[in-house]
């Protein structure tokens, strides 16, 4: 199996007063811009990616992000208040499972309890009815 690494994902950098501005990355193993000027295409050095945060399109996805800055921040928000739901419906569905496992477990250890004691009264039940086999070559 081999190995790959997979390029990091571009984000704009904010200046002081709170816009979104370009700041080229230290690329290491290629960089996607998702401003989808080239969908997929990987910018392996930052000389390419610098010519390509000048593209019209580039420039057009960067002004539109300062223009929904507080759509981002909202989404955001609603994100976070998403995610900590679904968390702690995952911890409740955890101990929903923990409590059915151990019921389970009780109601296997009372099958298996009931198994033993069925076993134990078939084999007392075979040893007080035995009798006596003949032997066959006896007879004449």
């Amino acid at each position: 199996m081999d190995i790959s690494l997979t390029p990091d994902t571009y984000s704009l950098g904010i200046d002081d007063k709170g816009n979104y501005i370009d700041i080229t990355p230290c690329i290491l193993h290629g960089i996607i811009c998702p401003c989808a000027a080239r969908k997929d295409k990987v910018y392996d050095t930052a000389s390419k990616f610098t010519s390509h945060t000048k593209t019209k399109r580039h420039q057009n996805w960067v002004n539109y992000m300062n223009r929904n800055r507080a759509n981002h921040y909202n989404e955001m928000l609603q994100s976070k208040e998403i995610i900590q739901q679904q968390k702690q419906i995952l911890a409740q569905k955890d101990i929903e499972l923990i409590q059915k496992d151990t019921e389970i477990h009780r109601k296997n250890q009372h099958i298996e309890c009931l198994l033993n004691q069925l076993s134990n009264t078939t084999l007392s039940e075979s040893t007080t009815h035995s009798y006596e086999q003949p032997n066959l070559l006896d007879f004449d």
